[in-house]
């Protein structure tokens, strides 16, 4: 990734075409060295190989290069998949698209748009970000499955569908890893603000201690001044 993409800024489409293109050459490299007989053609667009390939046996009834496997006559689909997948269950995608109900207003970012079409999504999941409406919903939903008890599991699974009736584009699908992830920040936040409060009672005395200290400090050095 980082030979691809070094450190420039990718959109996700961009992204997700450059690192294909990628594979695909990784492959015919592969190929070349591993495979025996395989034609060593001097670009990676395999296709025009296919085609040639092709009106070669259609026109002349030969195969140019009989070790070479059109990539069309490979038509078996099998469930693995590059790119952009999902990271939900397929039980839980399937909650997700059946109850998630967006605004008709919504539109969504050229980018979101074509994670959620690539990853099956009505709207794709995204991590608990910074926006007020999320910060809010979240202590409310984990008090609520907290109450209902269970595994910690259990609980980031249910915190994922009882969201799905406030997603509105700002508010956004979850799955569990990111409710978990989200905890341990949600948690040390919280510690911060107890700790705060606890300590502004000492913070406040020693700051009026420090004030005192200071006037005493200035009346002395204006009396060794005169």
């Amino acid at each position: 990734m980082s030979n691809t993409a070094g450190k420039r800024s990718l959109g996700l489409e961009y992204a997700d075409h450059l690192f294909a293109e990628r594979r695909h050459r990784s492959t015919i490299q592969a190929s070349k060295k591993n495979r025996l007989g395989f034609p060593l053609i001097e670009h990676y667009d395999t296709w025009l190989i296919d085609i040639l390939q092709d009106r070669v046996e259609e026109k002349h009834n030969i195969l140019l290069y009989p070790s070479w496997i059109n990539a069309s006559a490979l038509t078996l689909r099998t469930k693995e998949k590059f790119g952009f997948v999902s990271l939900a269950s397929s039980e839980l995608q399937q909650i997700i698209n059946d109850r998630v109900q967006l605004p008709d207003n919504f539109r969504m970012t050229a980018s979101l748009k074509y994670l959620s079409e690539q990853t099956g999504y009505k709207i794709a999941q995204q991590p608990w970000g910074k926006s007020k409406e999320e910060q809010e919903l979240y202590p409310k939903l984990l008090l609520q499955e907290q109450q209902n008890g269970g595994t910690i599991e259990d609980q980031n699974l249910r915190i994922s569908i009882a969201i799905l009736p406030f997603v509105n584009g700002v508010v956004t699908p979850k799955i569990p890893v990111y409710n978990r992830l989200y905890a341990n920040k949600f948690s040390k936040r919280q510690r911060i603000t107890a700790s705060q409060k606890e300590m502004k009672a000492k913070v406040d005395a020693l700051a009026g201690i420090n004030m005192l200290t200071e006037i005493d400090d200035m009346e002395e050095f204006m009396d060794s001044y005169e």
